[in-house]
């Protein structure tokens, strides 16, 4: 599974209070897919950039 870098992980660590545990994986998930993904950075593409476009209840 693909991870963050440890620098990125503690820019958002302070925000991971915010969010439920599930909330803060799927961001994280985003995240990955975000700097993957290229041409417009949608959730769209995001998904699909690390293999998850398939998945109904992401």
């Amino acid at each position: 599974m693909l991870t963050l870098p440890l620098t990125i992980v503690a820019v958002l660590e302070p925000f991971a209070v915010l969010f439920t545990r599930p909330t803060c994986a799927h961001a994280q998930v985003l995240m990955i897919g975000t700097l993957l993904a290229q041409g417009q950075r949608t959730v769209t593409a995001a998904l699909r950039a690390i293999g998850r476009s398939g998945e109904r209840h992401f």
